[in-house]
């Protein structure tokens, strides 16, 4: 199998969209956004399956088993975006059109014989001079060593090193620890590209010494650690990112055709989090209102507030129903919850949960409030109640009972307000008004 991939860039991104069919040039973070909703039936030209886009840069890749077959889908895929762009008032830098040919055969090594992308007056050949493409800062070759994207990555790292190393050594100049910051933000960075580390130090060092002494970590932990928390960050994107429908596919089939899929599975069982649940966007309620809804102390001391309590739950009608939940950790460390359920003066409900290990008493405590809200609804005299009460000691729990949640057991709080905007709509007796939570 061969794979060819052609790069094509944006001429002057914003000032090449039709001002009609967009806006005006905008001066804010909003402006990048618009443009790649603007140009994004680009991607969706042929097949998006083999599209690839980031702000103006674009790149199409084709795969057969000839580079000659590659060359002409590349050239129908070309022709389409010129179409799209002559209808859309875009247009694409002309010298940034760049080709490569990836084939483990001999005879398709040398540029100067491989075939060319054709479109209309256009045609894009590899480059005889320079043996590598470039796109979003990596440096491709033919052969995909990379050892191109290296070299330049830890040449760049190491000329903003020896500046570095001129501000300080060991007796004099800039305080060690700034030096530090220096050689993490605008060293090591750089050089993770090029998978090496530049240290400001004599060669004689010891490396176990070299690195206790400069508070870095080895390249291999601190790149596996960079890893870690780029896969990790799947747990929080959105269910509409491709990479978490991606990251779904992978653990559907657990099949570990990849380092991403690797990454995947080695991951621990852990609950999703969609952070668009509740945009930021969208209007919250604040902290100190949460609080108040809820009698929250709110300054008040532990007795005080206790006392206060009991006396709130002596006007509360016997009809209503009281649920008292909590959660704790178990003796063999998994974590546990369990509610009690009071109606006219008579415990009516009882049970405990025990959970897997992984759960937090956090989470136990808002899925033993939820389970408790649930078991109430379902019992026939939740009829005669107005209201259903729920009481617990963990105040960030019962502040996030009711509002919006983009955390830990988003699920639960989900599920609970969903609770929350039925009870009133639950069938009652006649003479029965319907209440809240």
């Amino acid at each position: 199998m061969t794979a060819s991939l052609l790069t094509l860039d944006v001429k002057g991104a914003f000032d090449a969209v039709l001002p009609g069919r967009l806006i005006r040039r905008l001066r804010s973070p909003v402006s990048g956004i618009l443009f790649m909703l603007y140009i994004a039936p680009l991607f969706r030209l042929g097949n998006p399956r083999n599209k690839f886009g980031y702000a103006d840069d674009a790149a199409n890749l084709a795969i057969s088993t000839s580079l000659a077959t590659n060359c002409e889908a590349l050239s129908d895929s070309l022709q389409e975006a010129l179409n799209w762009g002559a209808a859309e008032g875009i247009t694409f830098t002309p010298d940034k059109y760049e080709l490569l040919h990836f084939s483990q055969r001999k005879a398709d090594q040398d540029p100067t014989c491989t075939p060319s992308v054709k479109a209309g007056s256009i045609t894009v050949s590899e480059n005889t001079k320079r043996l590598y493409l470039r796109w979003l800062g990596i440096l491709y070759d033919k052969k995909l060593t990379f050892k191109w994207h290296v070299s330049e990555t830890v040449s760049k790292a190491l000329t903003v090193a020896n500046a570095l190393r001129s501000l300080g050594n060991t007796a004099r100049g800039v305080k060690p620890y700034l030096l530090q910051q220096a050689v993490l933000a605008c060293v090591l960075h750089k050089a993770y590209y090029g998978a090496r580390v530049v240290l400001l130090v004599f060669r004689i060092t010891p490396i176990s010494v070299l690195y206790r002494e400069s508070g870095f970590s080895p390249l291999e932990i601190e790149l596996d650690r960079i890893a870690l928390l780029a896969t990790v960050r799947l747990r929080r994107l959105d269910p509409y990112h491709p990479l978490r429908r991606r990251a779904e596919q992978v653990a559907s089939n657990s099949r570990q055709t990849s380092r991403f899929a690797r990454r995947i599975l080695a991951l621990p069982n852990s609950k999703q989090i969609n952070p668009l649940q509740h945009a930021p966007w969208h209007p919250r309620e604040t902290r100190e209102n949460a609080q108040a809804r809820i009698g929250a102390p709110m300054g008040r001391s532990k007795e005080q507030a206790a006392a206060d309590f009991i006396a709130f739950q002596r006007t509360i009608p016997s009809s209503d129903i009281i649920i008292f939940s909590d959660g704790s950790r178990l003796v063999d460390g998994r974590a546990g919850g369990g509610y009690i359920g009071f109606q006219a003066h008579n415990q009516f409900l009882r049970s405990s949960l025990s959970y897997k290990h992984g759960k937090e008493v956090f989470d136990a405590e808002a899925e033993a409030a939820l389970a408790g809200a649930q078991a109430a609804i379902a019992y026939p005299t939740a009829q005669f109640a107005t209201n259903l009460w729920i009481c617990l000691d963990n105040l960030e729990v019962a502040t996030r009972l009711l509002s919006p949640s983009t955390g830990s057991s988003q699920e639960a709080f989900e599920s609970f307000r969903t609770l929350a905007a039925g009870w009133p709509l639950y069938e009652r007796l006649p003479h029965t008004k319907s209440g809240s939570v």
